[in-house]
């Protein structure tokens, strides 16, 4: 791969523009109801989705209109976009371009943070209220600094970097959460990760990490409750909506963004949907924008895609 440049996200930086995402949201929804539309009988050929390692993948006969949906968003954009569903109500996962990679960014501080939280349980100890607050700015407010401390944390207890040992700790991490492609080279943010190994990544905080108590993952998911602005879009922008007719109870989002030495933008959000009986865990990758902020718009457009067309 090729050395690039990269900017990690980083609410410092960067700042939405003054014209109105809700408008916009709003336009774009417009035209994609205009779209041509899948009915439930479609064939497989419409189904079919290749995953990360090459395996084919049939999402539901009515979940095709989906498909459909992002496919018309990404040709309004000249854009890519890969999508990873888990309904843990159903047990039902849908893909879209799960064979697309993009670069991580931000939401790698999630399995970073993890992976902190999992030292300290083979440490027998709670975290320090340091740690917390590391955690929390690097979480809440994408805080670059504070992530790149808690990444030499899990390399080592000395003071200096130990890149390399970070780098495997983290890799542990993955391996433990089911990633199977996602690996860290020595460096956070700026390496290649897939949408179906960060939906495994969600699936495994609600459901179950044995390695971490119950109590951590709650804290780790309440953490992630979007306040700041640079969290309230992708899944972020869930927050206080209606999923299948019933009120959104709780949103957990990490947003990611970075921009490659050629100018393109790729923008990310993982995160959790819970409603009062059913749970969505989610992983929004995208890449192929000039202008941040229009990537911000289609992540929002393209999760409520899924819940707009998802049968």
């Amino acid at each position: 791969m090729p050395q690039r440049t990269f900017f990690p996200s980083s609410d410092a930086n960067l700042h939405p523009t003054a014209r109105s995402r809700r408008s916009t949201l709003k336009a774009t929804a417009a035209l994609l109801a205009l779209g041509p539309v899948l009915v439930g009988c479609g064939g497989d050929g419409d189904r079919k989705q290749i995953t990360a390692s090459g395996q084919e993948h049939l999402n539901d006969r009515k979940d095709v209109d989906i498909n459909e949906a992002l496919s018309s968003l990404e040709t309004e954009h000249s854009a890519t976009i890969s999508l990873a569903v888990y309904n843990h109500e159903e047990d039902k996962t849908f893909l879209h371009h799960a064979n697309e990679w993009s670069y991580e960014a931000s939401i790698v501080k999630v399995p970073i943070a993890l992976t902190l939280l999992r030292r300290a349980v083979f440490e027998q100890r709670t975290l320090t209220e340091e740690e917390k607050a590391l955690i929390e700015a690097a979480i809440s407010f994408s805080d670059n600094s504070s992530t790149t401390e808690i990444f030499r944390r899990i390399g080592t207890t000395g003071p200096g970097t130990d890149s390399e040992a970070s780098s495997q700790s983290l890799n542990k991490t993955y391996e433990l959460l089911g990633a199977t492609k996602t690996r860290s080279e020595g460096t956070w943010g700026n390496n290649q990760t897939w949408a179906e190994d960060y939906v495994k990544i969600m699936r495994f905080i609600v459901e179950d990490i044995h390695w971490i108590s119950k109590t951590d993952a709650e804290y780790l998911l309440e953490t992630m409750n979007p306040n700041d602005w640079s969290q309230l879009w992708g899944v972020g922008s869930q927050k206080g909506q209606t999923v299948f007719g019933k009120q959104v109870q709780q949103v957990s989002v990490k947003n990611g963004w970075i921009q490659d030495e050629a100018g393109t933008w790729y923008v990310n959000s993982i995160g959790v949907v819970q409603t009062e009986d059913n749970t969505f865990s989610i992983a929004l990758l995208s890449h192929g924008f000039s202008d941040v902020n229009i990537g911000y718009e289609v992540a929002s457009t393209a999760v409520q895609a899924y819940f707009d067309h998802a049968g």
